[in-house]
């Protein structure tokens, strides 16, 4: 944008319906097209409406664990309270507190804490030892990773383990729609790594899973 003269669209990133409303309305003013964009902005939540609400009967009241990059984080978090999955807490591998342009429009962290609530968070305690501590503790019916060496582990612990290797999935309104059909599909059927978890033993002990995963990092408050 500072050297061509390219429009940056300064917004959240289209995740979730408040999201993708926002970064459509940004678009359209880039454009000039805001009463089109109005437009499709009602037609396509329209489209998704029956579905949507069929999802949230079957994933509201579910709880989840995120553990991903940070702006797709926030942005898979969005997503889930969209589909009624309360956020039991996060882990962020990293937190960019400035972006290239400046613009706060564009800050995914606080987006999702001002359209949906305040949520626990942590940053970089992705070290298994730290992820198993601290998972095991928290009991989500879910686990949700970015990276394979993290996905074993919730099998270990007999909790359904998502492994997101598609970030568009997600993308858009009837991304939320795709995104919701696979949390449904492996929530609803955990005996296999319920099976995992009773014959598996872990590598760590009883006196490190029993005590807070935040143990040896004095600034950071236990969860």
């Amino acid at each position: 944008e500072a050297l061509h003269g390219v429009p940056v669209v300064k917004s959240p990133l289209p995740y979730g319906i408040k999201g993708t409303d926002a970064w459509y309305r940004a678009l359209g003013r880039i454009v000039g097209k805001e009463q089109q964009v109005e437009a499709h902005i009602a037609a396509e939540k329209a489209a998704i409406a029956s579905d949507l609400a069929a999802l949230r009967r079957e994933l509201g009241g579910k709880t989840a664990y995120v553990a991903a990059g940070s702006s797709h984080g926030h942005s898979l978090i969005s997503v889930l309270r969209d589909l009624g999955v309360e956020l039991k807490a996060g882990c962020f591998y990293h937190h960019d507190a400035k972006y290239d342009h400046g613009d706060r429009a564009a800050d995914h962290l606080r987006h999702v804490v001002d359209t949906s609530g305040d949520f626990k968070v942590s940053i970089s305690n992705k070290q298994v030892f730290e992820l198993v501590s601290l998972v095991q503790r928290i009991q989500p019916d879910m686990l949700i990773v970015r990276h394979g060496n993290l996905a074993v582990w919730g099998a270990k612990l007999g909790i359904p383990t998502f492994l997101l290797q598609d970030e568009h999935l997600s993308l858009g309104y009837r991304g939320i729609i795709r995104y919701g059909r696979k949390i449904a599909a492996f929530v609803s059927n955990p005996a296999l790594v319920k099976h995992l978890a009773r014959h598996t033993k872990l590598p760590y002990t009883d006196w490190w899973l029993e005590q807070s995963p935040y143990a040896f990092l004095q600034s950071v408050e236990p969860v």
